[in-house]
C-alpha cells in the first residue's frame, strides 16, 4: 500500500509535468491536432509514467526492511486484507488517469489527492487495529488454532475463574503449564500435549472441569480470592471458611480469606492458592493417564529426535524389526504402570531382541532391562544409607489360584488390603512382588487399583534389599469365618450356631411355644460358653483383648475370631494391641466403591432399596444435592413409593430444590415410561417403598419393577441404629433386589458403632456412602471404614465429613 501511495504521487507530479505539452488553447487543441498525434502524446505520457512507477518500485525494494515480505507478496496481501483502502486507491488512480485527458486537470488531481489521503488514513487505522505479525508469530497462531481443534486435554473454567488463565495476572495457569510440561518429561519422558483452556458459562461460577479426549475425567471447586487449607483436627471450628472437598484426594478442606490466613500465620496452616490447586489436579490427571496422552505422532517425533544421536539403531529397528505401531503400544504399556520411557535406547534395543515374542512378553523383557529405574522409583533409604523396598509377597499357591481363576476380584482385593495394611499405615506405596510368569496376570486382576506397583522377582536389582511385610493369602482370608474343624474351635462354632438360632425370625407362631424353652436353654449355654471362652480359653492378654472388643459393642463370636486370629502376645503394649485389633477389623469390613463417573451418552441409574424407616428418601435428597447442586449434573427422580402417605410430596420438594424432574412409577408400565422420560439426565435416582425383610412377596414385587429400570447401581440402605440381627435379616431378605452395594445411614443415632461394625463384617457387598444427619447438603460422604473403626475406639473423629 505504501508503494501505491508513492506511485499516486508520482502520477500527480508527472501529470503536472506533462500537461504543458498540451499548453495550446484547449478550445482549438482538438481541432488542430490529428488523432495520430494525440495517441502519440498519450503513449509518450504513459511511457514516462511507467518509467517513474518502475523507479519507485525499485526504490521501495531497495529500502525494504529485513522483516518484511517481498513486494510481490506483501502488496497483494495488504490489498486483500484492507479492501477499503484498496478501493480508494483505485479511484485515485482512475482520477489521475482522467487528468491526462481533455477533462479539467486541476480538479481531477485535487479529487485524486483527497482519495489518496482517505486511502492512507484507512490503511493506518486498520494497521493500528491489527498489528502486523511476523512469520514466526503467524505460525504460532496457526498452531494455536490447530490446538484448539484437536487438544487431547481441555480445561473448562466457570465464570468466576476466568482470570486464573489471564497472562496479565502475576500467577496464572498459562505460565504454570511450562513447569508441568518439564515435570512430566522428567518423570515419564513424554511431552505434555497442548492444553486448551476455555470458558464454560454452563458450569457453576467456581467450578472447573478437566476433559481428556472429550470426556470428563475430573472436576473441582476453587475460589479465586481465597486459599485452601486441609481441614483436620476440627479446623473448621477455629477457622472461618467455605467447606469443600480437595479435588485430588477427596479430603475435607477449607477455603479461607487472606485476612484469616494472615491472622493465623504460615506456621499453623499450609495454604494453597487456587492456581496451585488446579495445577495439582491437572498434574494428577496427566500422570494417571500418561498412556492415553502418548499419541503415535508423538512417538514418531521421539523416534526422529533419537535418530539424530543414534541413527543406526533407529533405522535398523523402527520400521524393520519393530513397526512404529508396535513400538507405540509398547510405550503405552510401560506408561500404564508408571514406568518412564526416557531411556529409548534401551527400550528399542530390547524391543528389537524380543521382536518375535508377543507384545506382553516383549514388555516384560523391557521392564527387566529397565529394572534399575523401576526399583529406584519404589525404594526408600534405610538407616544405613542403603535402598530398601517394603513389599507384599504373592505366594506360589496364590499365583496358581489366580491363574486357574479360582479367586474373584473381591477376594484378591481383600487379601491385598489385608497384607498391605503396614504399608498403608506408613504412607508407603503398595508394592507386590511375584514371579515373572504371574506378574502380568496378577496386574490384570487388580488393574482398577491404579496405585499398586507389581514387580517380578527378576526386576529386583541386587543393590536393593527386599522387606516383606505381608503375604497375600485370599483363600485363607476367606475361610477365616469358618475355621477348619478342631476340638479347639468347637466352642466358637457352638456360640455361632446359638447366635444364629437367636437371630432367626422366620419361626412360625405354631412352633414358638415349643421352642421357647429350647431358646432359653441356648441363651444360658451361650453365656456359659462365652464366659468360659474368655476366662479359660485365652491367655490373660487375649482374654483382655476379647473383653475390650465386647465392651466396644463387637459381637461375641466376631470378637473371639478376631482375638484368635490376631497376633497378640503378653509382651505387647496396649497401643500395639489396639493397632493389631484395628487392622483385624479393617480386614473384615467390606471395601468402598467409588461414586459413578460421568458418561457423555447414557444416564447413570441409581436405585435405593431397604427396610422401612432407614432413610432412603432423605438419602435420595442428599445424593441429588451432591450430584446436582455441587457437581452440576442434571438429575431426574423416580419414586416407586406409592404406599407411604405424602411420600410423593416430600420427594417433589426435593426435586424442586435441585431443578429435577419427578416421575411416579408404581407399576411395570409406569417404570418403563419413566425411564424413557429420563434419558436426557446425567443421574437418575429411584426411590422405592420400604419393605419388611420377611415380606418376600412385596420385596419381589419391587424387584420386578426395578428390573424394568435396569439400574446401574442398586444400594441397600441399612440404619446404623438397627440391631445386628435385624441387619442380617435385611441383608438376606433383600437379596432378590440384586443390590450390589451398601449405604449405612443414621450413624449420628448410635453412641458406639461397634454393633454396626459387627454387622458389616458379615456382609459380602461393598459399601458406597455413610450418612449421619438430616442436613441434605452436608451429612453424606463416601464410606470410610477407617474412620468408622477409629470412632469405635473412642477417637474423636467424625465418621463423615
Amino acid at each position: 500500500m505504501r508503494l501505491g501511495a508513492i506511485n499516486c504521487c508520482c502520477y500527480v507530479i508527472t501529470g503536472l509535468f506533462v500537461r504543458p505539452v498540451f499548453a495550446i488553447d484547449e478550445a482549438t487543441q482538438l481541432t488542430q491536432l490529428g488523432s495520430q498525434d494525440i495517441f502519440s502524446m498519450l503513449f509518450e505520457s504513459w511511457r514516462v509514467l511507467l518509467a517513474i512507477g518502475i523507479l519507485a518500485g525499485l526504490i521501495n525494494l531497495l529500502a525494504k526492511p529485513k522483516n518484511r515480505e517481498a513486494l510481490g507478496i506483501e502488496l497483494p496481501t495488504q490489498l486483500i486484507a484492507q479492501p477499503m483502502a484498496f478501493g480508494l486507491g483505485i479511484v485515485a488512480l482512475i482520477l489521475v488517469a482522467l487528468s491526462l485527458t481533455p477533462l479539467p486537470t486541476l480538479p481531477m488531481l485535487v479529487i485524486a489527492e483527497v482519495f489518496v489521503l482517505l486511502a492512507w488514513t484507512s490503511y493506518q487505522k486498520n494497521k493500528l487495529k491489527t498489528p502486523s505479525l511476523t512469520n514466526q508469530e503467524l505460525q504460532q497462531q496457526n498452531r494455536v488454532n490447530a490446538v484448539s481443534r484437536s487438544s487431547l486435554i481441555r480445561l473448562e473454567l466457570g465464570s468466576a475463574l476466568l482470570s486464573l488463565a489471564s497472562i496479565e495476572e502475576e500467577r496464572n495457569l498459562v505460565d504454570q503449564l511450562a513447569s508441568l510440561r518439564a515435570s512430566l518429561f522428567d518423570t515419564f519422558g513424554i511431552t505434555l500435549p497442548p492444553i486448551h483452556i476455555k470458558d464454560d458459562l454452563r458450569l457453576p461460577a467456581n467450578t472447573y472441569r478437566i476433559y481428556l479426549r472429550g470426556g470428563v475425567i475430573g472436576e473441582g471447586v476453587v475460589y479465586k480470592d481465597r486459599c485452601m487449607v486441609i481441614n483436620e483436627n476440627d479446623t473448621d471450628a477455629e477457622l472461618d471458611g467455605i467447606q469443600e472437598k480437595d479435588p485430588v484426594f477427596g479430603l475435607p478442606v477449607l477455603w479461607i480469606s487472606e485476612e484469616v490466613r494472615n491472622s493465623v500465620g504460615e506456621l499453623f496452616v499450609q495454604a494453597m492458592d487456587p492456581v496451585s490447586v488446579v495445577m495439582t489436579h491437572i498434574s494428577s490427571v496427566v500422570e494417571k493417564h500418561a498412556a492415553e496422552l502418548l499419541t503415535r505422532e508423538e512417538v514418531s517425533v521421539m523416534v526422529n529426535e533419537l535418530r539424530s544421536t543414534s541413527p543406526r539403531l533407529v533405522d535398523g529397528v523402527i520400521g524393520k524389526t519393530v513397526t512404529l505401531a508396535r513400538f507405540h503400544r509398547i510405550l503405552q504399556s510401560l506408561l500404564e504402570e508408571k514406568v518412564s520411557v526416557k531411556d529409548l535406547n534401551t527400550i528399542i534395543e530390547t524391543a528389537s531382541d524380543s521382536a518375535n515374542c508377543t507384545l506382553e512378553e516383549s514388555v516384560e523383557q523391557i521392564r527387566e532391562a529397565l529394572r534399575r529405574q523401576i526399583c529406584a522409583n519404589v525404594s526408600t533409604p534405610d538407616a544405613l544409607g542403603g535402598q530398601v523396598i517394603r513389599c507384599v509377597e504373592l505366594p506360589e499357591e496364590t499365583e496358581v489360584a489366580i491363574a486357574k481363576e479360582e479367586l474373584s476380584k473381591e477376594q484378591i482385593t481383600e487379601a491385598l488390603q489385608t497384607a498391605a495394611a503396614p504399608l498403608l499405615s506408613e504412607g508407603l506405596p503398595i508394592v507386590v512382588v511375584s514371579s515373572a510368569k504371574s506378574r502380568r496376570t496378577f496386574r490384570k486382576q487388580i488393574e482398577f487399583e491404579k496405585n499398586v506397583v507389581v514387580l517380578s522377582r527378576n526386576e529386583i536389582v541386587p543393590e536393593v534389599d527386599l522387606q516383606v511385610v505381608g503375604s497375600m493369602q485370599p483363600v485363607v482370608q476367606t475361610s477365616l469365618t469358618t475355621p477348619p474343624p478342631s476340638q479347639e474351635d468347637d466352642t466358637i462354632k457352638t456360640v455361632a450356631f446359638a447366635k444364629t438360632l437367636l437371630g432367626q425370625t422366620s419361626i412360625t407362631q405354631s412352633i414358638e411355644d415349643r421352642l421357647e424353652l429350647g431358646i432359653a436353654e441356648i441363651r444360658s449355654l451361650v453365656g456359659e460358653v462365652l464366659e468360659g471362652h474368655s476366662t479359660n480359653r485365652f491367655p490373660p492378654k487375649l482374654a483382655s483383648a476379647h473383653r475390650y472388643l465386647v465392651n466396644k459393642g463387637i459381637d461375641d463370636v466376631l470378637a473371639a475370631e478376631i482375638v484368635q486370629f490376631t497376633d497378640i502376645d503378653s509382651s505387647m503394649s496396649k497401643d500395639e494391641m489396639l493397632r493389631k485389633l484395628n487392622q483385624a477389623m479393617l480386614r473384615r469390613i467390606p471395601r468402598t466403591v467409588p461414586p459413578p463417573k460421568r458418561d457423555s451418552s447414557d444416564p447413570t441409574v441409581i436405585a435405593l432399596v431397604g427396610p422401612t424407616g432407614v432413610g432412603k428418601t432423605t438419602t435420595i435428597a442428599k445424593l441429588g444435592t451432591k450430584f446436582g447442586l455441587q457437581q452440576g449434573r442434571s438429575i431426574a427422580l423416580i419414586t416407586a413409593d406409592t404406599y407411604r402417605i405424602a411420600a410423593v410430596d416430600q420427594l417433589q420438594q426435593y426435586a424442586d430444590l435441585f431443578n429435577a424432574s419427578l416421575s411416579i412409577a408404581g407399576t411395570l408400565e409406569q417404570m418403563e415410561e419413566a425411564i424413557h422420560h429420563c434419558r436426557g439426565a446425567d443421574i437418575v435416582l429411584i426411590d422405592t417403598a420400604g419393605r419388611s425383610a420377611i415380606d418376600g412377596g412385596r420385596i419381589q414385587e419391587t424387584a420386578d419393577i426395578l428390573q424394568i429400570a435396569n439400574p446401574d447401581e442398586i444400594h441397600l440402605v441399612l440404619s446404623a441404629a438397627t440391631s445386628m440381627a435385624a441387619t442380617k435379616k435385611a441383608v438376606e431378605g433383600f437379596r432378590p433386589m440384586r443390590y450390589d452395594r451398601i449405604i449405612v445411614s443414621k450413624l449420628d443415632e448410635v453412641s458406639s458403632p461397634g454393633e454396626m461394625v459387627s454387622s458389616l463384617c458379615c456382609i459380602d457387598k461393598p459399601m458406597s456412602w455413610f450418612t449421619n444427619g438430616q442436613d441434605i447438603s452436608a451429612h453424606l460422604d463416601l464410606a470410610r471404614p477407617t474412620k468408622l473403626v477409629e470412632s469405635m475406639w473412642g477417637k474423636q473423629q467424625p465418621i463423615t465429613c
